[in-house]
Formats: structure tokens, sequence, C-alpha cells
């Protein structure tokens, strides 16, 4: 039996699909401030490897920004409730340092544990992980970005 079979139950979940249109909506409010700033970006792209060897599927790979020449990745985070965003903090991190290309992470609703958004804060090692944001951090430094 499939592991996915045993688990068949969980497959109508009204919260699960709730929480995947929020991410859905944060991630198309990424989309808006990126176009608005005038940078080029593929969304739901396939790239190196996670932490257990499957194919990587990214949020965003951006191209053409300063200090970024094989591109940015960005990874966006939202949980409007109590949730389990950021019990998949320590899987995102080692995909992340596994991986090939610098990320930074924006997380936003008032879903994330206030100890888990400073616990991903400090795995930032300028490399791989170059910044996590909130929604507003992120938008003064894409601003900052695009005047460059």
């Amino acid at each position: 039996m499939n592991v996915g079979d045993q688990f068949s139950f969980f497959e109508h979940d009204p919260q699960g699909r709730r929480a995947n249109r929020s991410g859905s909506m944060a991630e198309d409010a990424v989309a808006g401030a990126l176009r608005s700033c005038g940078f080029s970006f593929r969304r739901q792209v396939f790239l190196d490897r996670t932490l257990y060897r499957e194919r990587r599927c990214v949020d965003f790979l951006v191209s053409g920004m300063r200090g970024f020449s094989a591109g940015l990745v960005i990874e966006s985070k939202w949980q409007d409730r109590s949730g389990s965003v950021d019990e998949k903090f320590p899987y995102l991190v080692g995909t992340i340092k596994v991986g090939t290309y610098p990320t930074i992470v924006i997380a936003g609703g008032h879903g994330c544990k206030p100890a888990a958004f400073q616990w991903l804060r400090a795995q930032c090692d300028g490399v791989r992980l170059v910044h996590v944001f909130t929604v507003e951090e992120f938008l003064r430094w894409l601003r900052r970005q695009a005047n460059q």
C-alpha cells in the first residue's frame, strides 16, 4: 500500500485548501511587487534538489537582480492562523542549504510562532539563506534593489 493511500481521508481538507489559497494570494502579491519594480522572474520553477534529493520546486526564480548573477530564489511562506508553516522551517532551511541558489524567505501572516520566525532568521548564512523578511521588510528591500 502506498503511504498516500493510507491517509486518503485527508484529501477533503478545507482548511488545507484555505491555506493553499492564502499562500497563493501571498505569492501573487510578491509577483506584483517584483513586476512593479521591473524584475524578471519565473514562478514554480524546478531546480536543484531538496534535502531528500527530490526535485526542488521554488516559488520564484528572479533574474537580473544586482548581486545575484545566477539568479535569486524567493520562497513565500504565509500562514493566517496557527498552523504548520513554522514546523516546515527546518526542512525548508535544510533544502536551501543543500541547494545551489541564494534564497530569501518571506514569512507572513499571524500564524507563525514568533520563536519559529526568530529561529528561521538565525539560520541566515548570507550565502544560501541570504535573508528572512516579513512582507513589509521585503517590500522595503525590494524597492532598494530596484533603485540600485
